[in-house]
């Protein structure tokens, strides 16, 4: 499954470009770091509660995580 998105203008871009920053720096786990978040959560999840899903650029990132 391939997907594609189109950017008209320089505000899609940067609106583009911000949504994958906060992704990459926010909910992506990074190998290099031992698998940690390069900006670490404020408190530890509630291992109990359900899973959320997050999707960013039309579903192009997707994350999950325990809901608040």
């Amino acid at each position: 499954m391939s997907s594609q998105t189109f950017l008209f203008g320089e505000t899609a871009t940067r609106r583009s470009v911000g949504a994958f920053v906060k992704h990459y720096h926010t909910e992506r786990n990074h190998q290099g770091l031992d698998n940690e978040l390069i900006v670490p959560m404020d408190r530890p999840p509630d291992m109990e509660a359900e899973i959320e899903t997050t999707a960013r650029l039309g579903g192009l990132l997707r994350s999950y995580q325990h809901a608040a």
